[in-house]
């Protein structure tokens, strides 16, 4: 078989994400070989969980591309796809059927406050005393 998937790329849509932004990955595959491939799965797996299971249809030499958007959680996150994960499909290579996007998720920034707003003014009116 001269059939072969394969992932073109994998992004995400904001390079630094805080927690809370909604992020868009994109996911896109590819196949090579003059045959047709049909129900071929993608799977995803974000945090443990599979967030992407997909049956892609592709025609010669094509690609498909898949999103998924996600409301970002704290913490090093990694986002793991899978083509063909059920290996329904004899390929030239199953070497090139994973691909990882590692990234780190910050905290959200603390909103700008003038300082004002957090300096307390003590009051010393009950301790005043006067010398005469």
């Amino acid at each position: 078989s001269h059939l072969d998937f394969r992932f073109k790329s994998l992004t995400k849509d904001v390079l630094q994400p805080r927690k809370g932004d909604k992020v868009v990955f994109t996911i896109v595959t590819e196949k090579r070989g003059i045959e047709k491939a049909e129900k071929v799965r993608l799977v995803c797996k974000l945090r443990h969980f599979q967030v992407v299971d997909q049956e892609l249809d592709f025609s010669i030499n094509s690609t498909e591309t898949t999103t998924y958007s996600w409301n970002a959680l704290p913490g090093d996150q990694t986002f793991k796809c899978i083509i063909d994960s059920n290996n329904v499909y004899s390929e030239t290579s199953e070497d090139n059927n994973e691909a990882n996007l590692e990234f780190n998720v910050a905290l959200p920034r603390l909103p700008n406050i003038p300082y004002k707003d957090f300096i307390l003014i003590p009051d010393y009116s009950a301790s005043v005393v006067l010398f005469e």
